[in-house]
């Protein structure tokens, strides 16, 4: 995909229960990348969901998402998930604080600021444990509203926290 341009990055270094970037998204590119260096948490074998964030730093929460996911589990059989109309985009997969879990993520999303499009995203995300062996993830998933949309959220799939995390987010031209 193209050249990079760095736009931001964001760390969360205080245990939370949703981490959000605003402000990342603009005009200058219909493509950007998001890197997650590090997303861990406080309990183990929690996944993380991520929801849009409007131009007035509003997180959208409405059921107007639709996703996709093909979990490759090294361990067993490969197994599909999916969900529409449904509040966030999920899953993927965090570290486990104090375990032997690592994790990397790649996101891409699509024409977020277009008020004349749906904004979409793909996903590429490995989860390696010890203990299982490790598994990845690809997604996908369409906001289906044509807001402007200028930053994200992530969070988990049960109670805890995001203990830490640290994420990049990139322009493509």
């Amino acid at each position: 995909m193209g050249n990079l341009e760095f736009i931001k990055s964001a760390e969360l270094t205080t245990p939370a229960s949703t981490f959000k970037i605003t402000d990342c998204f603009n005009d200058n590119y219909d493509v950007f990348k998001i890197v997650v260096n590090t997303l861990s948490v406080d309990t183990s074998l929690l996944y993380a969901s991520l929801r849009l964030v409007d131009n007035t730093n509003s997180t959208i929460s409405s059921a107007n998402y639709d996703w996709a996911y093909l979990n490759l589990r090294f361990w067993t059989s490969f197994q599909e998930a999916s969900l529409t109309n449904t509040t966030y985009i999920g899953d993927f997969n965090t570290d486990a604080r104090n375990t032997s879990d690592s994790q990397g993520s790649v996101w891409y999303v699509y024409n977020p600021t277009n008020t004349s499009s749906y904004t979409f995203v793909n996903n590429q995300n490995v989860w390696y444990n010890t203990g299982t062996g490790g598994q990845s993830f690809k997604g996908i998933g369409v906001l289906k509203t044509t807001d402007n949309i200028t930053g994200i959220e992530i969070f988990l799939s049960g109670a805890g926290n995001i203990d830490e995390a640290k994420i990049s987010v990139y322009g493509v031209k």
